[in-house]
């Protein structure tokens, strides 16, 4: 997750099931705000859970609809995501969206 993605508003975490686990694994979550755990232990440096800019390809336009949210290849979070999937290309998956398998959409 991303703070820019939310376009400036604020994103909450949840644990919707209370159980406390440590279930979120190789996870980005930046610039999400101070309140962003809300009840959920912040997970960062855990479980593959960073918290770094992403390098999105482009973020520049007012208008969140038209950025490239695939990563740049400045990003740290290629080849990041969970070890146990692999990207299109053979390598260890992404973070994002346009991670793993299915990441070639």
């Amino acid at each position: 997750l991303s703070g820019e993605y939310t376009s400036g508003q604020e994103a909450e975490l949840w644990d919707w099931d209370d159980s406390g686990s440590d279930r979120w694994t190789y996870n980005n979550v930046y610039n999400g705000g101070s309140d962003l755990y809300g009840a959920v232990d912040d997970m960062t440096g855990s479980g593959g859970n960073v918290s770094v800019d992403p390098a999105y390809t482009d973020t520049s336009s007012s208008d969140p609809l038209d950025w490239d949210l695939t990563l740049s290849s400045s990003s740290t979070v290629i080849d990041q995501g969970d070890p146990g999937l692999v990207d299109t290309d053979g390598s260890r998956s992404d973070m994002g969206a346009y991670g793993g398998e299915g990441g070639g959409w």
